[in-house]
């Protein structure tokens, strides 16, 4: 059975098991009005036909409000104004919790041309269960009436009144609510009042130009009205964050301040209670398993996360109360107070300060323009102090891995910690972002058909833990389909060449996949030039940088923070191919991207990085927003460009073979001047002279292939054939191409001076061997550091200088140099000056002869 299937399966187990009992005893009450509502007259006002939507508007929206009796009494009247109105606006539902509160019908009538038609029939309504979070394995105790009516037409208004009495026991008669002053469709009238004794001390605060109240006290009670008519819709705008609420409301609270909200909390999360047998012994083994408090703590957290499954039933009183923690840890499930609260206990049980501490997942940020009040959070997480340190730990976020102090934490803004004596929020330390490493590699056939495309993406931090829960929840075979569908889309037809392949470093929390796919018609033939065309995209770039169409929008646009992206694309060709070099840059207080192509011979790497820097980007600076968005989009696609008969590449120019010729010409002249040249000497060096032997037959060796080796690279690489594409690049990168091409010329010229004056055994061989191999090393390290300079984030440069042709290099130095100068072979071997050299302590005719004889 499937992990899906599964889930759905609990999900209606646990619906029917607890619902069923309850529905067969619920039923509709009807009776009056009640008789302390505050008289209303509804003024004459126009709606907009405009801003109706779904064919139906409210005429009437009336809240009234008593405190101290508990009830809250609402009044709708809607007008169909349209066929679509009938399909849309025939049915009446009203949400209630039958563990705490009562529903009580007034009225339910139809209003048509002056006729009053009475539609309240309770037997006619349904009871049935809104668990609209069921798939998210929470259950409140929701349950909505609903009644569908007949003979509904156009130009109806339908009118109902009803009241709901009851309010949770778990805030002990302290109030609190929020009174909205615009809806998805438009108002005629609306009409807020709120009733409550003098001596209870309502806070009230105003957000988004809210209407002023009008307050009177008559009979003992304090009422607040609020009036407005002809109130327009709110308008949703899509990639919205999630924290930006832009409708006028008044928040009330009967809170003084958060020491107060503290204080209720310790009540309910008592972090003293005495453990099961069970949980004890399941503290004791993790004592055992733990050297210190800080693996202690992190085995207890893994142990909530992982372990303790997510599932929440918040009726009555629990809607805010945790379970015992001996009960969470026997069910072996919880909510995120309930896990909280374990982990607390846990934590504590080794001498570790652990408590809890609630949040708002949606407000973040903005939890601190709230005034105080226990309704302002939805969610509960723990802070620790380990080893002097604090920490935040969510223990409904499972698969964590890394270190302790590492440990991805949302960015929910603000927390009120639930310890005694803290009368204030605590900001949340930001969390930074998990570097998200994407390389893709294209290796193009010499056919043109087909190209390999390898795919290795690596996670890190925060990201490699959703990626982590992501592979533990859903199947490989899912993903490798899901991941393979998405190539699809960007390429055409592909097919899997090896399957879906992942990773897991815990310790590092570093998470890697690996993709191979094989692109079957990777060309696509220009119908204008001919040519044969493909595109490579930057994707996942895309993704995080939402498009809108409305540029007057009101609210921000939300983005992916913190989000950090490195994406290499690589592509190897047959043949060497021309690139512009060009860097693309562009940074914002918001996000930063950067693109830095560069090229190597057959070699091409695109390398992208994006970060973004806020979560949002607000409404007055869109329009540059989307400037930059289609900059970006722009270079996030790039193409290249085929002849049918393979890759086009760059032929050897007039300029390349002149340039050559100088340089070849100017290094040959000094090359022979060296060949010429002889160091001071004396018989003596003619006395025990050696031959070729022992490690020099190595170097014998070496020196015969090192010429067609250098020659060979230089072409394979593509330097002879780039000179065209180098009116394409910026000044930096051709100055380091120059500089490689000299170099490369130099080093095939003096190893092809090498084979003669070694195999002559002159006596200069040493020194010039010495200098080729230092020189070379030196060349070497300019070049990787010119590179590092001119394309910092290239990864190819790193790849060079892990490659085993670089560290070899390094290593032949190290080793023949040392040799070359304190060897006595060496010393004996090479002592023979050019015979053209002339010494003026030449003792006799007889050693010139020698010496002529010998060369």
């Amino acid at each position: 059975m499937s992990r899906t299937l599964l889930r759905l399966f609990l999900i209606i187990s646990l619906s029917v098991n607890l619902s069923n009992y309850a529905l067969a005893n619920q039923k509709i009450v009807t009776g009056p009005k009640p008789n302390w509502l505050r008289p209303f007259n509804e003024q004459s006002a126009t709606t907009n036909k405009n801003q109706i939507s779904d064919g139906y508007y409210l005429k009437l929206f009336e809240q009234q409000i008593h405190v101290d009796k508990k009830t809250a009494y609402m009044h709708y009247i809607s007008e169909i104004v349209s066929q679509s109105g009938v399909q849309n606006g025939s049915q009446v539902s009203v949400q209630y919790n039958p563990s705490f509160e009562k529903l009580i019908f007034h009225s339910l009538t139809i209003k048509r041309n002056g006729e009053v038609i009475n539609k309240l029939d309770p037997g006619k309504f349904k009871i049935i269960q809104n668990e609209e979070d069921l798939s998210l394995f929470m259950y409140y105790g929701y349950y909505t009436a609903y009644i569908i009516l007949d003979d509904v037409r156009k130009g109806d208004q339908i009118d109902y009144s009803y009241s709901i009495i009851g309010e949770n026991p778990i805030f002990q008669n302290k109030y609190s609510n929020d009174f909205y002053f615009k809806g998805s469709s438009p108002i005629s009238n609306l009409f807020i009042s709120l009733q409550f004794n003098p001596e209870r001390k309502l806070n009230f605060k105003s957000f988004n130009n809210a209407p002023q109240a009008k307050i009177t006290k008559q009979n003992g009670t304090t009422c607040y009205e609020w009036s407005s008519s002809a109130v327009a819709p709110s308008i949703s705008e899509e990639y919205s964050p999630v924290w930006y609420n832009d409708l006028p409301h008044i928040q009330v609270a009967e809170y003084a301040n958060w020491d107060e909200v503290v204080n209720w909390a310790i009540k309910l999360n008592d972090y003293n209670k005495p453990v099961s047998k069970e949980l004890q012994k399941k503290i004791d083994e993790l004592k055992k398993v733990s050297k210190d408090q800080k693996e202690y703590a992190q085995n207890c957290i893994r142990f909530v996360q992982d372990e303790i499954r997510y599932m929440g039933i918040e009726i009555g009183v629990y809607s805010h109360k945790p379970n015992d923690p001996s009960i969470t840890f026997k069910n072996r499930h919880g909510d995120c107070k309930d896990k909280s609260l374990l982990l607390c206990t846990l934590l504590k049980a080794n001498d570790i300060p652990a408590y809890m501490a609630y949040a708002n997942t949606y407000s973040r940020e903005k939890t601190r323009e709230f005034l105080p009040s226990a309704t302002v959070f939805n969610h509960a997480v723990v802070v620790a102090e380990v080893m002097n340190a604090s920490v935040f730990i969510d223990p409904t976020i499972a698969n964590q891995r890394g270190d302790l102090f590492g440990l991805a934490f949302p960015n929910y803004g603000f927390a009120l910690i639930i310890k005694e004596g803290n009368q204030k929020l605590t900001t949340i330390p930001k969390l930074l972002p998990g570097l998200c490493s994407v390389k893709e590699e294209f290796r193009l056939g010499k056919k043109n058909s087909e190209a390999i495309l390898s795919i290795v993406t690596q996670y890190k931090d925060n990201t490699a833990d959703e990626a982590r829960d992501r592979f533990a929840n859903e199947s490989t075979s899912e993903l490798e389909q899901n991941y393979s569908e998405y190539y699809s889309k960007l390429y055409g037809g592909l097919e899997v060449v090896e399957p879906l392949k992942f990773t897991d470093d815990q310790e590092s929390n570093t998470f890697t996949t690996y993709e191979k796919y094989r692109i079957r018609d990777f060309w696509k033939t220009d119908k204008e030039t001919n040519l044969l065309k493909s595109k490579l995209y930057a994707s996942a770039i895309k993704d995080q940088l939402p498009i809108i169409s409305n540029t007057a929008r009101k609210s921000p646009i939300a983005l992916n923070y913190p989000y950090y992206l490195e994406y290499d694309i690589n592509i190897e060709t047959p043949s060497p191919i021309s690139v512009d070099n060009s860097i693309v840059s562009i940074e914002k207080p918001e996000y930063r991207f950067r693109l830095n192509p560069w090229a190597s011979g057959n070699f091409i790497n695109l390398h992208y990085s994006f970060e973004t820097l806020q979560n949002s980007v607000y409404p007055y600076k869109i329009e540059e927003y989307l400037k930059d968005v289609e900059n970006i989009y722009d270079n996030l696609e790039y193409t290249l460009t085929s002849s049918p008969k393979g890759v086009i590449t760059n032929s050897i120019s007039w300029s390349c073979i002149i340039v050559t010729i100088l340089i070849l010409g100017g290094l040959i002249y000094f090359a022979l001047k060296l060949y010429r040249y002889s160091l001071p000497y004396s018989h003596d060096s003619y006395e025990d002279i050696l031959p070729i032997g022992g490690w020099l037959i190595l170097i014998a060796m070496g020196l015969c292939i090192n010429p067609f080796l250098l020659i060979f690279s230089m072409i394979n690489d593509g330097y002879f054939t780039s000179w065209n594409s180098l009116s394409h690049t910026n000044w930096s990168t051709i100055t380091l191409f120059i500089y490689e091409y000299v170099g490369r010329l130099f080093f095939i010229v003096f190893s092809i001076l090498l084979l003669p004056l070694f195999f002559k055994r002159r006596n200069t061989f040493p020194k010039i061997m010495i200098i080729f191999l230092g020189s070379n090393v030196a060349f070497l390290i300019i070049d990787v550091l010119a590179g590092l300079i001119i394309a910092p984030q290239n990864n190819r440069i790193w790849e060079i200088v892990q490659s085993r042709e670089f560290i070899s290099q390094i290593l032949r130095a190290a080793i023949w140099i040392p040799y070359f100068i304190f060897s006595s072979r060496v010393n004996f071997t090479f002592v023979y000056p050019h015979p053209d050299f002339e010494q003026e302590d030449l003792e006799t005719e007889e050693t010139g002869s020698e010496l002529e004889q010998l060369n």
